[in-house]
């Protein structure tokens, strides 16, 4: 795979997600959570606003970088896949620490298709 191409994959799906995540965040804790306390509502959206801006700032990261020689997009590409391999990592975790009885599978099918494409161009 192209790293041109690896990239505009990787950066188009977190910069989605990120503009997700940071426009809509009480919204998406609705649908990925369990019901909140009314103290816990914004201190929750206000945490997935910063995961959200985060996820767009690696992305927009990913897009401008399109354009790198293939040793550089490598090395990055490479760092994606380790920097995306921790996140699962830490979504895995949310069950394996008992912080909530189910696993979020659509974050990890993302990561595990992303973290794929990184390491397959790189």
């Amino acid at each position: 795979m192209d790293t041109s191409l690896a990239f505009t994959i990787i950066g188009v799906a977190l910069t989605i997600v990120g503009a997700l995540f940071f426009l809509f965040p009480a919204a998406v804790n609705e649908k990925v959570m369990d019901p909140l306390s009314e103290s816990a509502v914004r201190p929750a959206a206000a945490l997935r606003s910063v995961l959200g801006g985060s996820a767009i700032w690696a992305g927009l990261i990913a897009l401008l970088c399109r354009a790198f020689p293939p040793e550089q997009a490598s090395q990055l590409l490479t760092a994606y896949g380790i920097g995306m391999s921790i996140m699962l990592i830490s979504v895995i975790g949310i069950k394996v620490r008992n912080f909530s009885d189910e696993v979020p599978y659509p974050p990890i099918i993302l990561f595990v298709v992303l973290i794929a494409v990184a390491f397959y161009a790189a």
